[in-house]
Parts: structure tokens; sequence; C-alpha cells
């Protein structure tokens, strides 16, 4: 080989072994970030909202990321010990969760009010010469409670906690600077720990939207005052400004924020997903009767009277036979809007079809709906959100049957994966007609829906998670 040929070889060699290593430089930074996830709601507790981050920090740490956590430390809530099981080499640090003080301050204001009260009550003569006086202090007092409950609602409370993890997360981005900073909401205040670092520090930070930022359709009366609203509103134009990527759970969440001009640049959308291995084909149980079931939580919109009354209903008429069907409620499901379930089925002699249960240990409640033939799903209210068991049910092979509006995110969903049936709950005769044709195919061993596992193979978590970690390493490089 000519001298000329070697060197040229030489140097060709040199520049291709150094685009080599600058490759596999550039893939060790993407695989040894230092990331901080700010969440409420973490493992072991087995909150709904605790899965989407929980699970994120384990993807992330198994692909070589040094993960953080900031979440609080609870005084309630339902710990699943198997779920501490996988938690090695996540640095968890839990802050201090105290009580509120305004639910504290409302404790005493009401013990005091209810000792004038009898005071008053004593002596009539009393109350008569001073009615108006008394009229207007309780105007005086249904102002200052309104208020009260609006200072308690701001930033979907958790105040406190949050300002003891911005002191955290501040002292440790200072001895060991962070990568990227995720923080996730509900409560929407959390996201202030987000922007601090992100203001002190110039770290990267994506702000994590499970639900939307706001939400004025499910904000209680009692709480709304023109204060709350003015500060809630620069808050949020705040951490749209300052954050570096927008994150939605939902289609719904990124549409409502895509006509904000800063916002539009930033938005991307990672669904949750279902965790685990996905069902081969549809599991019906091997019960003679059709066994329906819910587990999660009955609050905001979520109304299951149209679906207890539509089994009362098909029972009183003969449609389906009482022996053959049941309801099972598992979870915070006691009561929905002030009313008790168990009191409502006494009441219309429903207690040997619908039962009402209480928490269960995962492997207890993955047994149970393993056991059931049909999934209930209530989303009705949030058009833009989608809930968790909507994957949790795909996964299981098990059809669901949902109550939510036609146009919701929920909706496309389940109509994309042909996994359920969308109801209105307005409407008692569709949830009839629904309940009996179910029941119908069961008790003559019809096979009651046809498991499409393409369709449903997408939304896992992983898949998901995936598009966050991409997020992290090509947001890093860029910087």
């Amino acid at each position: 080989m000519p001298p000329s040929s070697f060197r040229c070889f030489i140097y060709t060699d040199a520049t291709l072994l150094t685009l080599i290593l600058i490759a596999y430089s550039l893939g060790n930074m993407q695989k040894k970030q230092h990331i901080l996830l700010v969440s409420y709601y973490f493992y072991p507790y087995a909150d709904i909202g605790a899965k989407r981050m929980s699970e994120l920090a384990k993807y992330l740490r198994n692909k070589g990321h040094k993960v953080t956590v900031i979440t609080a430390d609870r005084r309630e809530g339902n710990i699943h010990s198997a779920l501490m099981a996988d938690l090695n080499g996540i640095n968890i640090i839990k802050t201090w969760d105290p009580p509120s003080l305004i639910d504290s301050l409302w404790k005493i204001i009401k013990g005091f009010r209810t000792k004038k009260t009898h005071s008053r009550q004593s002596n009539s003569t009393l109350n008569e010469v001073k009615s108006t006086q008394t009229n207007s202090q309780n105007e005086t007092v249904f102002f200052l409670k309104r208020y009260l409950f609006s200072f308690q609602a701001l930033f979907d409370a958790k105040k406190t906690w949050v300002f003891v993890s911005i002191l955290k997360a501040l002292t440790l981005s200072f001895r060991q600077p962070f990568d990227v900073v995720i923080s996730t909401s509900p409560p929407t205040v959390s996201h202030a720990v987000g922007l601090l670092v992100q203001f002190f520090y110039k770290t990267r930070w994506f702000m994590d939207l499970r639900d939307p930022l706001s939400q004025p359709d499910i904000t209680l009366n009692k709480t709304k005052t023109p204060l709350r609203t003015c500060l809630e509103t620069i808050f949020e134009d705040l951490l749209i400004k300052r954050s570096d990527k927008i994150i939605c759970a939902s289609p719904g969440i990124e549409k409502n924020l895509s006509n904000n001009t800063q916002a539009s640049k930033k938005l991307v959308t990672i669904l949750n997903g279902f965790d685990g291995e996905l069902a081969a084909k549809a599991s019906p149980s091997e019960n003679a009767g059709l066994r329906l079931l819910y587990a999660g939580q009955l609050y905001v919109n979520r109304n299951p009277f149209p679906l207890i009354d539509a089994l009362k209903n098909l029972i009183s008429r003969g449609d389906i036979d009482a022996e053959k069907i049941s309801l099972d409620f598992y979870g915070s499901c006691d009561k929905w809007n002030g009313i008790y379930l168990n009191d409502y089925l006494a009441l219309h002699n429903m207690t040997s079809v619908v039962q009402v249960h209480g928490h269960l240990a995962s492997n207890e409640l993955e047994s149970e709906i393993n056991n059931a033939d049909i999934l209930i799903n209530f989303a009705q209210g949030q058009k833009n959100q989608i809930p968790a068991k909507s994957y949790e049910s795909m996964q299981k092979g098990k059809y669901s049957l949902v109550f939510t509006e036609p146009d919701s995110d929920t909706a496309t969903l389940i109509q994309a994966t042909n996994s359920g049936l969308i109801l209105d709950e307005t409407n008692p005769s569709q949830i009839e007609n629904a309940i009996k044709n179910l029941y119908h195919k069961k008790t003559q061993g019809e096979e009651m829906f046809t498991f499409d596992r393409n369709a449903v193979k997408n939304f896992s978590r992983e898949q998901q998670n995936n598009k966050f970690c991409a997020l992290i390493e090509e947001d890093t490089i860029r910087g």
C-alpha cells in the first residue's frame, strides 16, 4: 500500500473512531441524566394518580437515568406493600404533608358558632331584639366562609406541602443540578416546584398535566371568588410561559391549550396506558350469571345511581333474574354526592344484587376483576380526561360499560379499541338494553364481545413511557 494511501486510511479510520466515540459518549450522556420528578401521589400508595409518575420513575431508572422523586409523606391513603417491591435505585424523598390549617381553623369557628347559637336559643326575647344584628352577622360569616374555602382550594390546595417541597428541591439542585424536572398535577400547585427550580437554576422543566389546568365546571361554587380566579389565572399564565414542555395526558387537554400562543409550541400528548402483559383473548368469568364490577372512587360526576336503577327496573319487570346478575363496588364507593349507597340499596331492596366493598389489596382486587364479566367505568362530566381504568380494562381483555359523553376523550379511546359500550346516564332505556343484551349473551353461553388485541396493544404504558424518555433525551441533547 502506498504511503499516501496508508496515511489516508489512518486518517479516515481515526476520524471514524472519533465519531464512534462521540456517538458513544452522547449515548452514555443520554443514559445518565439526573431527573427530578415532583408528584404528590407516588408508590406505595395505591391511588390511581400514583401510577403515571411511579411507573415513569421505574422506566427511567431501568434506562440508566438517575431518578429522584419528591413526594408527600402522607398521613392518609392505602399503602400496598407489593408496590414497594420494585423501587430500588430510585431516590424517594418524602416531604412533610401537614394537616390543613383552614380545616383546623374552620372546626374551631364552627365550635364557637355552635356555642353562640345555643346561647342565643336559651333567650328568645334577646333573639328577637337582635334579629337584625344576627342577619348582618350571618352575611359577614357567609362572606368570610366563602373566602376561607376559596383560599383553601386555591391552586388545588396542598400549598404547605409544596412550600416544603420547593425548599427541598432548591437545596437538592444547589448540591447537584438536575438535567430535567418533571412536575405533575393534580394538585396544580405542585408545578410551583418545577417553576422555581427552572427559574433559579435554568433547569429544563416539563409540566405534566393529568387534568386540565383550569376546570371551572367541577369547581365548587362555595370556593369561587374573584380573588381566587385572578390569582389562579396569573399562576397558570406563568406556568405556561416558563415551562419548556407541556405534557398532556389526553388529546382534550392539549386541544384546550392549543389556542394559547405560548402553550401551542410546547404541547405534547403522552397518554397513560395499561401495565403488564396484554391479555391474549377476552376472559369472561366462570360464573353462571353476569357479574359487573366497578373498582375506584365515586366523586365529582361519577354517578352510580343510573346503573343501579337500571338493574332494579330490569329485575322488577322480570327481564333478568336477580340471582343471575350482580354488581360489586370496590374502593371508595360508600357514597356519592352525600347519598350513601348502602342506604339507597336497602331502600330499593337491591342489597342482594349490589354489594359495596371497601379497599382490597392489589392482588385480591386483581382476582376479583379477573372473575368479572363486565367492568364499569364512570367518566361523566370530564370530557377532556381519560380515567386510568379505561386502559386497565383493555389490558385484562374485559368489556366495559362506560358512562360518558359520546364526544369525550374516553369515548374516543373506547371506540378506537372496540373495548366497550358508551352509555348516556340520562338515557335509562339505553342502559337497560345494554345490560339485558349482555345478560342474555352470558346466560346463553354466547361470546359477549370480540377482543381486538391489535387495536389495544398500542396503548401500553411502556410505549407512553418511551415517549417520555425520548423527549427527555432529545431535549437534553439540544441543550
